[in-house]
């Protein structure tokens, strides 16, 4: 179920500005098998506009801005501290 709620103001539908969304969700599931207790997962956002820009302005580029051309995941670590727990 998810519920939101939008505060827009404007001269006509097309210029609408949008000043305030406010939103809940929440998603009941059944982890690992279906004799489990319901877990449930809930969501609330709220967003409200801090300033209006034209829409051609450009974000800062950060000082410290590095491209990246590929990216690469390693778990070895992590399967390391996992293994040292199970044998405590």
């Amino acid at each position: 179920m998810s519920v939101y709620t939008y505060v827009a103001c404007g001269e006509t539908y097309p210029r609408l500005t949008v000043i305030l969304i406010n939103g809940y969700s929440s998603l009941m599931i059944h982890p690992f098998t279906i004799k489990t207790d319901p877990m449930w997962n809930v969501v609330s956002t709220n967003w409200q506009l801090e300033r209006k820009e034209p829409i051609d302005s450009q974000f800062s580029v950060s000082p410290s801005f590095r491209e990246h051309k590929s990216l690469v995941y390693s778990f070895g670590d992590l399967f390391k501290h996992q293994s040292n727990h199970s044998e405590a």
